[in-house]
């Protein structure tokens, strides 16, 4: 993963990263346990920064010079290509980590649909950079190349500080990493900690409860956020939970009846907001 962002600033090998980058992200982004497709695309997209500004054109000449020469991949009859790999969603349903099965099926579709189009963007990004006479073409300096390039860098970089700024820890770029910056305790090395909200600071012991999702958040960390336990118990509202918060130890018998469990997350929180659990003393593991 270290040798992406190295060879990307090396202007005579940028091509070399970001083809290493496409390849690797790929590849880690099938197995439907993993639930990451959405970032590798997003990874593809970035990387196009690296690339010469003529890349565009000159993929599009290729497709236009293999359209004339299968004419099956011409209009809607393209979609027979995408039939050998049908039985992804069917993997999904299988082996996916969620009960839910039209979280499964949707999920699938979007596996189905990163499968094929990424494995061709792939192939064709290898095609394309190399020129007739078997010369990878060097690579401009990256840059905006248009005044929303701009503002969708930005919105990246936001969400890869949230956990700096004690927002959400899960869903960005801390990703299977053992980052802690909750509870006023940070291992990052370089990044000084901001709590601009108390959601990292507000952290509760789940003692028991009868929702297996909240059983298993618990089980990959003693502790959770509050936010967190009460976005899960909204989702559950007929789950029943133990939990000691501020040293206090509360019984909750149905949670969509408790009080501290009356007012729904906003649905920019639903949206924006999203925690992992916690593990107590020096020692932290990597989670999703």
């Amino acid at each position: 993963e270290i040798t992406i962002p190295c060879l990307l600033l090396i202007p005579r090998w940028r091509h070399v990263g970001v083809l290493v980058g496409v390849a690797f992200h790929y590849a880690i982004s099938l197995p439907p346990q993993l639930h990451v497709p959405d970032f590798a695309t997003m990874l593809f997209a970035w990387w196009m920064l690296f690339l010469p500004n003529t890349l565009a054109d000159r993929m599009a000449v290729r497709w236009a010079n293999l359209r004339a020469f299968f004419p099956i991949l011409a209009g809607m009859r393209s979609m027979v290509v995408l039939t050998p790999v049908v039985f992804l969603p069917v993997l999904w349903l299988a082996w996916g980590p969620s009960d839910g099965s039209v979280a499964n099926a949707l999920f699938g579709l979007r596996l189905t649909a990163f499968g094929v189009l990424g494995g061709f963007w792939a192939v064709w990004l290898l095609l394309t950079l190399r020129d007739k006479n078997g010369q990878v073409e060097d690579c401009e300096v990256p840059r905006p190349r248009h005044g929303w390039h701009l503002a969708l860098l930005m919105a990246v970089l936001a969400t890869g500080l949230t956990p700096y700024l004690g927002l959400r820890t899960a869903t960005n770029f801390t990703m299977f990493s053992n980052l802690r910056t909750e509870g006023q305790v940070s291992n990052h090395l370089l990044f000084p900690q901001v709590y601009l909200t108390d959601h990292q600071l507000d952290l509760v012991e789940i003692v028991e409860s009868s929702s297996e999702r909240i059983e298993l958040l618990k089980a990959r960390g003693a502790l959770l956020p509050w936010w967190e336990l009460r976005y899960r118990i909204w989702e559950e509202p007929e789950a029943s939970v133990t939990f000691r918060r501020n040293g206090e130890l509360v019984v909750v018998g149905r949670g969509g009846e408790h009080p501290l469990f009356q007012e729904p997350p906003s649905l920019f929180e639903r949206r924006f907001l999203a925690f992992r659990p916690v593990d107590v003393g020096d020692q932290t593991s990597c989670k999703w």
